[in-house]
Parts: structure tokens; C-alpha cells; sequence
């Protein structure tokens, strides 16, 4: 799996970053509002030109009233399809976000992100707030973020403060 290796980040720009994200979700689920409302409307404008046609070609009030019947069944059901993609667009849109709001906010010097999660944060304009690299470029420069004169001296002050009949004791 290829992935990306955080190498820096900048905890000032992340706030940029996750109103970034905020207002691209804001955005979203307006847009898909606007155009299920739009669905919504046409359908009205079919249901009430069906019913012109049926008032000017059917003269028989009882084939009429089945006909206009029909047309509202037929509306209530495609109504009934719509809302139900709506709500289901709604939430995967809403789960995205929320999702790469969680990336955002977690990531850190050295975590990992996939191409997927990277391209997502790029595409709404979340990735200037840290350096992230691949392949050996990347490893290169975490280890030479790492300084071991501190872990050694850190574990050694651990191991002399472990009494030798800890669990910890090594």
C-alpha cells in the first residue's frame, strides 16, 4: 500500500485547514439541497402537467378520478425515491467530511496517509498545514528527526528507576 509519511506539521495552519473542510461541507449540502429541491420542483411541474392532459383528454369523471389517482401514486412514489437518495447522499457527504475533519485534527509528525486520504484533504484544500512525502525521501527525513542521544538517555533513567521486581524491569 502506498501512502504518504507526515513529515512536519504546522498546528496553527490546521485550524485554516479545518474551516477549510467545515466550509466545503457547508457547501456540499447546500449544493445537494438546491439540487434534490430542484428534482422536487420538477416533479411537481410533470405531476401538474399530466393532470392537464388527463382534464383535457379524458371527458369521464370516474376514468378521470382513476387517472389523477394513478398520477399521484406515481408522484408520491418517485417523491418517496428522491428523499430517499437525499438522505442517503445527505449522510455519505456528511460522513466524508466528518471523516477528513478526524484525519485533520489526528494527524501528526510521522502519522501515515493513504493516497485516498491525501487526495481528499487536497482536493478541499486541507493539505497546507503539513509536508508530507513518499518512499525514502520521507524515511530519511523521519529518522533524521529522531534523536536517540534523548531516547537513550529516556529508556536508561527508565530502566535504573524500575526496581528489579517490576513486570517492567528489563
Amino acid at each position: 500500500m502506498l501512502g504518504y509519511l507526515v513529515t512536519e506539521v504546522d498546528e496553527d495552519k490546521k485550524k485554516d485547514a479545518l474551516a477549510n473542510i467545515q466550509k466545503a461541507k457547508d457547501e456540499g449540502l447546500t449544493e445537494i439541497a438546491e439540487g434534490f429541491k430542484s428534482r422536487h420542483d420538477a416533479l411537481k411541474v410533470e405531476e401538474k402537467e399530466a393532470k392537464e392532459k388527463i382534464t383535457t383528454k379524458i371527458k369521464d369523471k370516474e376514468q378521470a378520478s382513476l387517472a389523477m389517482a394513478e398520477i399521484e401514486l406515481n408522484l408520491r412514489k418517485k417523491e418517496a425515491a428522491i428523499n430517499e437518495e437525499e438522505k442517503s447522499t445527505m449522510a455519505r457527504t456528511s460522513e466524508l467530511f466528518e471523516n477528513l475533519i478526524v484525519i485533520a485534527k489526528s494527524l501528526h509528525t510521522l502519522s501515515i496517509l493513504s493516497e485516498e486520504e491525501f487526495d481528499e484533504l487536497y482536493e478541499h484544500e486541507a493539505t497546507d498545514f503539513f509536508t508530507a512525502k513518499m518512499g525514502a525521501d520521507a524515511v530519511l527525513e523521519a529518522i533524521e528527526k529522531i534523536n536517540l542521544e534523548e531516547i537513550s538517555k529516556t529508556l536508561r533513567e527508565e530502566i535504573n528507576s524500575t526496581k528489579g521486581g517490576s513486570s517492567k524491569y528489563i
